[in-house]
């Protein structure tokens, strides 16, 4: 008989966007008389680690994690992308830093490692070299990056194939549901229900959160059920006020709903919360600069 998963509750609440929930949940693991091994604890570390960092608490990241005032590879990566979030240190020098990480063989090796160094690149926008320390990973969560890194690359086709082998190894995992769900709202309309359903089974089973609320809303979008996504939206900023993925949902739902009034509220509120290089930031300055270098263009035909 197989010996009971110590960090079952943690990875869900994680995987799920249940944060706050996790950190409860790590304090008691070590409070637990059921003592965590080594491999277990620095795991257990780990996703602490990245529900501080879901959470925006980067100076946290790390401090204490052990006795010995040592700091796990996996742990260091996680410091290393909650700078590059923050904004406090160039992307150039965290790359630098990742690729000085990843040297170590024994780091290249771990699944963790590859796991974390993936999440650093992607925040970073390097698909490719994010690609290339996931696509060999035979874990549920090296799968569901690359699915994620498909989905970016509009390779819906290879993210449809990668949720597959997640189905394969874990259908009842809730991150094979999660990626289930991304894929299905990649593919349209038609598959929304489905991604609806989904989600709603998650939240009943393990409480809503801000990750799941979002990608309710997101299924409502897509499925053109605007009015209900605004109310989604609003449900989730309810909760965090200061959620940067609800502003941009309710943009959406705002703009079809032609309620633009409240628009250029919500964009300047993202634009101060999210930062200049959030990528919905400098997507919108991108449009915004075709349209002022289209405009001008006409200003100057009309003027002539």
């Amino acid at each position: 008989m197989s010996e009971p998963d110590q960090l079952y509750t943690l990875r869900n609440q994680v995987w799920l966007g249940h944060y706050s929930l996790a950190l409860d949940e790590g304090k008691n693991l070590l409070r637990s008389k059921s003592s965590l091994s080594a491999a277990l604890r620095t795991e257990r570390d780990e996703f602490v680690a990245r529900s501080l960092l879901a959470l925006g608490r980067y100076g946290e990241i790390g401090v204490g994690v052990n006795a010995s005032g040592t700091v796990d590879v996996g742990v260091k990566l996680l410091q290393l992308q909650g700078s590059l979030q923050s904004g406090s240190v160039p992307p150039p020098s965290i790359l630098s830093s990742v690729q000085s990480l990843m040297s170590d063989p024994a780091a290249s090796r771990a699944p963790s490692a590859q796991l974390y160094a993936a999440h650093v690149r992607l925040c970073a926008n390097d698909h490719e070299g994010a690609l290339r320390l996931v696509s060999a990973g035979t874990t549920l969560e090296h799968m569901h990056v690359t699915a994620q890194i498909h989905l970016r690359t509009d390779r819906l086709d290879l993210a449809e194939e990668t949720v597959a082998l997640m189905r394969n190894t874990d259908e009842d995992s809730s991150l094979t549901h999660i990626s289930s769900v991304h894929v299905a709202l990649a593919a349209g309309s038609s598959r929304s229900t489905d991604a609806t359903y989904t989600l709603a089974a998650l939240s009943e089973q393990y409480g809503p959160s801000p990750l799941l609320m979002n990608l309710q809303a997101a299924a409502l979008v897509v499925s053109g059920r605007y009015d209900d996504a605004e109310a989604k939206c609003r449900e989730c900023l309810g909760e965090d006020p200061g959620d940067v993925d609800a502003m941009i949902n309710l943009v959406t739902c705002l703009v079809n709903l032609g309620k633009y009034g409240e628009v250029d509220v919500m964009v300047a509120s993202i634009k101060r919360l999210a930062g200049p290089d959030h990528s919905f930031v400098k997507s919108l300055e991108r449009v915004e600069g075709a349209f002022d270098r289209v405009s001008s263009t006409f200003a100057a035909g009309i003027a002539a």
